[in-house]
């Protein structure tokens, strides 16, 4: 794969399933109609009822997706077949947004 082929990949999965799982989840997480309509507002509640900066929030919501992807490479690369509650594309569309 040249680099621009791998720009042109990334290009398509952002644009393709990225950005309208973004606008939709986001949205609704945003607490939409909202006066401050603040896309980190999920974030920044759960940080203030938990005691924690919103980073360390985010962070939790990663680390959930990236041990999904890490499962699954790890059965994979033993050839190990296992029930996925979603398909791992989704996994790392939600890690990105």
């Amino acid at each position: 794969m040249t680099h621009q082929e791998h720009i042109e990949l990334v290009r398509q999965v952002i644009d393709g399933k990225c950005i309208p799982l973004l606008e939709s989840k986001g949205y609704e997480y945003s607490r939409a109609g909202d006066v401050n309509d603040d896309t980190l507002a999920n974030f920044k509640r759960i940080a203030a009822t938990t005691g924690v900066h919103p980073l360390v929030v985010w962070f939790t919501y990663t680390q959930k997706h990236m041990a999904a992807i890490a499962t699954y490479v790890r059965n994979t690369a033993a050839g190990k077949e296992y029930k996925k509650s979603e398909p791992i594309e989704g996994r790392f569309v939600d890690a990105v947004n």
